[in-house]
């Protein structure tokens, strides 16, 4: 009888737990101001980090992507294929591991762990890192006094006839504390200073660029007639988008991956009604 009751007992247990864990592939939101002390991992699925909200285990997915909205906080992120969005102010506590999909970082964020990718791009703007870069064959964008303590590295990159440079940008008051490398010069690595600095060594890497601002940043007279953003319209909360049209919003141009309305694209959470085109 005791026994019966132990199987029953476990059964419910067991129950509750399936219950309580999302399924793989189901979008995963973290609401906002809340606190989630677990880990959260999906297959397909997305995590969304609401607003102010905070996720004290680690956050992993395959081929969903990552979004950490303004404020969040989370303690670490894994991802396989999808892409990763801090907005601004967010914090993570240790690493950001990501293989092929691409990270992108707003203003006031802060990064105390290091940061790898296999072939994503990194894009981070006005944030603080506490540890290293390191990639394979993804470029980095860093603008708008991002620091790094540490150094950024490249991984062997190959040789093969196919091999395209990997291009390093280092934008307006940014600074590199430590090294700047590649492991061979036939990496192909370029690195284009444009107002930031390095303080640490630059090995096997190709070094272009003006050394002062941003060219996104430098007036040129002749211009001065040319369509801002390369003709685009300015994003409307009150305009109906279709498949291709393209906008511009806050100095970044976007292109649509379907229909929709009301849909800001600097939100990383619309990112899948979105494509960010870079800045105009």
């Amino acid at each position: 009888m005791k026994l019966k009751y132990l199987n029953m007992v476990i059964v419910l247990l067991s129950f509750s737990i399936l219950i309580a864990a999302p399924p793989p592939d189901d979008e995963v939101i973290v609401e906002a101001n809340t606190t989630y002390n677990s880990d959260i991992t999906t297959d397909t699925g997305d995590i969304i980090v609401q607003a102010g909200a905070r996720v004290k285990g680690v956050i992993e997915t395959t081929s969903g992507d990552i979004y950490v909205e303004e404020g969040g906080r989370v303690k670490k992120i894994i991802s396989l294929n999808g892409d990763v969005f801090l907005e601004t102010g967010v914090t993570v506590d240790q690493s950001i591991t990501i293989t092929y999909g691409s990270l992108r970082v707003k203003d006031n964020s802060t990064l105390n762990g290091d940061i790898e990718t296999e072939s994503g791009d990194i894009r981070i703007s006005g944030s603080y890192l506490k540890k290293s870069i390191t990639t394979r064959h993804g470029d980095i964008i860093l603008k708008n006094n991002t620091y790094v303590k540490e150094d950024i590295e490249i991984l062997d990159r190959g040789q093969g006839s196919n091999l395209e440079p990997l291009d390093i940008y280092i934008g307006t008051g940014v600074h590199i504390d430590g090294d700047i490398t590649a492991e061979d010069e036939d990496d192909l690595v370029v690195l284009e200073v444009y107002g930031g600095e390095v303080s640490g060594d630059v090995d096997h890497i190709e070094v272009v660029g003006s050394g002062g601002d941003d060219e996104d940043d430098e007036d040129d007279e002749d211009d001065e007639q040319d369509e801002y953003c390369g003709g685009r319209s300015e994003w409307s909360k009150n305009t109906q988008y279709q498949t291709n049209d393209e906008v511009y919003r806050d100095g970044t141009a976007y292109k649509a991956k379907k229909a929709s309305k009301k849909k800001d694209p600097t939100k990383s959470k619309n990112s899948k009604y979105w494509t960010d085109l870079g800045d105009c």
